[in-house]
């Protein structure tokens, strides 16, 4: 069922609802996205989607890790 829900949002992904402020990033993903739509291998493409996917959910974890820790050392100044 899990997978079924990440499937769904992945395929509503559309790149162009994230907007890239940083420069060198908008080119940075300028060649990857150029690389992507020249790619006929499926199975690389397929990768490319998994190691995505991991990515974004370790950067998720990443992310509510440093938050729980700004937390406590907040609780912790205010003690």
């Amino acid at each position: 069922m899990l997978i079924a829900i990440l499937i769904s949002k992945i395929l509503k992904m559309n790149p162009d609802d994230i907007t890239l402020f940083n420069t060198s990033q908008q080119f940075e993903y300028e060649k990857f996205a150029r690389e992507i739509e020249h790619c006929n291998d499926v199975k690389e493409l397929r990768q490319m989607c998994k190691f995505l996917v991991k990515l974004e959910m370790k950067t998720r974890a990443n992310y509510s890790v440093m938050v729980q820790d700004l937390l406590c050392g907040q609780a912790l100044t205010e003690s």
